[in-house]
């Protein structure tokens, strides 16, 4: 082979080897830089690639690691509040550059603006409707997504802009409020697999072994039954909605289980225990690690309505309300209806009664008010007493106006008295030395955390054995759900399951 010969060899080796070079760097340096790229942000979400192959190369790792991403952290606010900024600028812009008049413009820029801040002070300052203020930043997510729509309906022409900047701002306040209320904690949480087999109460009667669901890998396996079922108001007359209940695999073995009692807040639904708080998937890893045993949990209604709140005791009528017997509902027509619907450990003091926010609330003042009946209590971010808004609405509204009757409902007015009472040695101060629980507050739940440390403090003071924690989150599903989790064994011991 000639010199010449050789040497053109080598130059195109040499090309080729540059060419090689090229491609890879086409493809590893915008990788890379990608990478470096979402990091910050990924990192904070709770997910960060080990390399760039496996977030761009691996299609199902990717969507793996996608649907796991947390959609609670500070990474994801910033993300949602991004959007908010973003779809608030495009929405002005529409409506800058509208063919309005400069009069119109200000108007349609100013009203979302003054809508937030009226919905602030009406919800968070005057009326305050439920157990807790809504979160601060939600108000200008209000406000956004109303001059969007505001940009879109008014637009003569080009309403694309408006259009664009009302989905923009509508994803951005839904992942502001899912952030806010921790509804759902990963994109894989919306598509979440079922953990429990959903059934009418006439298709429970008729089953003679447990359920099956199928899982994600194709496999078959028993599992608990969710049963919705209407329980008779025989003593109350309280006009419920359907409750449902979660029955495990252990009961279709002739297991007399015992039975928790949850309650949901204001606003709320019995079936946002299953729906909302992960209550199906929590009983469900409970039972698969304990023979197919775990406690019988119903949720059931405590108001009977979405958005009425009954202040939790036998209240009169009021307004469009008719009466509504909660104690009586939930202290004898729950445990007797779910006797006679149910297979169950019939003796209601090794049962638990629980909830949260006003749920929360109702199960201690049953608990107070009945010592009698249930066992244990589980208090999720309650309140500190009854209320229906102010004090002096709450006392006008249920009790005309009389202090005295609304203490003798009022669960710290009667601990207290009973501690008392039994320190002094007058009277007979009701036993609560049967009666074990916990308080759980979110960490971030300045509320919450005040007015369940006074009442745990009460509560051991006048003889029950009640403990307090607090968990990460503030008074949203996050703290519920972990709070039902770590507590779910505490009542089953109470109720005789064994671990």
């Amino acid at each position: 082979m000639t010199r010449q010969a050789i040497r053109s060899l080598r130059a195109e080796a040499a090309q080729l080897r540059r060419r090689a070079g090229f491609k890879a760097a086409a493809h590893t340096i915008p990788g890379g830089f990608f990478g470096a790229l979402i990091a910050p942000i990924s990192d904070s979400m709770g997910y960060m690639p080990s390399n760039t192959t496996a977030l761009l190369g691996e299609p199902q790792t990717l969507a793996q690691n996608l649907g796991e991403l947390d959609l609670l952290s500070i990474g994801a606010a910033l993300v949602w509040a991004l959007l908010l900024v973003v779809g608030a600028g495009m929405a002005a812009r529409a409506i800058i550059i509208s063919e309005r008049a400069i009069g119109v413009k200000l108007i349609l820029i100013a009203v979302p603006i003054a809508l937030a801040t009226a919905v602030y002070v009406l919800y968070n300052r005057i009326f305050r409707p439920f157990d807790s203020e809504l979160e601060w930043y939600l108000f200008p997510a209000i406000g956004v997504v109303a001059m969007a729509l505001l940009a879109l309906l008014c637009a003569k022409e080009r309403r694309l802009g408006g259009a664009v900047a009302l989905v923009v701002a509508a994803v951005g306040s839904f992942g502001i409020a899912n952030y806010a209320y921790a509804l759902y904690p990963t994109p894989a949480s919306f598509t979440a697999q079922p953990a429990a087999a959903e059934m009418s109460y006439a298709q429970f009667s008729k089953q003679t072994t447990s359920p099956t669901i199928d899982t994600a890998d194709g496999e078959s396996r028993s599992t608990g039954a969710l049963v919705e079922v209407n329980i008779p108001p025989t003593a109350s007359g309280f006009h419920a909605r359907p409750a449902y209940a979660y029955i495990p695999p252990a009961y279709w073995e002739g297991a007399k289980l015992p039975v928790v009692v949850l309650l949901a807040g204001v606003p709320g639904d019995p079936k946002w225990w299953f729906d909302m708080y992960g209550a199906a998937t929590i009983l469900d890893d409970y039972q698969r690690t304990h023979a197919g045993r775990a406690p019988i949990v119903v949720s059931v209604d405590a108001t009977g309505s979405r958005y009425d709140n009954p202040l939790c005791i036998d209240a009169p009528p009021r307004g469009d309300q008719p009466a509504k017997a909660i104690q009586t509902w939930l202290t004898q027509d729950v445990p007797s209806g779910l006797s006679q619907l149910f297979r169950v450990d019939r003796d209601t003091h090794r049962w638990t009664i629980g909830g949260l926010s006003y749920g929360g609330t109702c199960a201690f003042q049953v608990v107070t008010n009945h010592p009698d009946v249930y066992g244990s209590f589980l208090d999720f971010s309650g309140a500190p007493e009854p209320l229906s808004g102010t004090k002096q609405h709450t006392l006008d509204v249920f009790f005309n106006g009389d202090e005295s009757a609304f203490a003798a409902i009022d669960p710290a007015s009667i601990l207290s008295n009973a501690a008392h009472n039994h320190n002094q040695g007058q009277g007979s101060a009701p036993d609560f030395s049967n009666i074990s629980g916990v308080f759980v507050a979110g960490e971030s739940d300045d509320g919450a955390i005040k007015a369940l440390t006074h009442l745990n403090s009460l509560a051991t003071q006048a003889g029950m054995a009640s403990e307090y924690r607090e968990l990460p989150g503030g008074h949203t599903a996050q703290v519920w759900r972990e709070a039902l989790r770590v507590y779910l064994p505490f009542a089953a011991r109470r109720g005789g399951i064994e671990e």
